[in-house]
């Protein structure tokens, strides 16, 4: 299938290292997995330390996708197994 607009596609459960699993398009503006800001980023918004841990309050306030601290433990899993098999 042929997207003529303007696509968003964010495969979240997709092999995203395969070009074939991305739609073709004339046109996408973002593309991607879910994913967290910087520790430079985190800084100049707080400066208390237990923040910054991947299951706090705080971080699953900037979480905008529902399970997405979950999906992100998933997809860091299968690519890193990928990679060792």
């Amino acid at each position: 299938m042929f997207y003529a607009g303007d696509v968003h596609f964010y495969g979240y459960n997709n092999d995203t290292w395969n070009p074939n699993t991305y739609p073709v398009t004339r046109f996408m503006s973002e593309t991607g997995v879910v994913g967290l800001p910087s520790l430079d980023t985190w800084y100049q918004v707080t400066t208390d330390v237990s923040d910054l841990d991947f299951w706090s309050d705080f971080v699953e306030h900037r979480q905008h996708y529902g399970g997405g601290q979950r999906l992100m433990m998933f997809v860091t899993y299968i690519i890193f197994l990928s990679l060792i098999n």
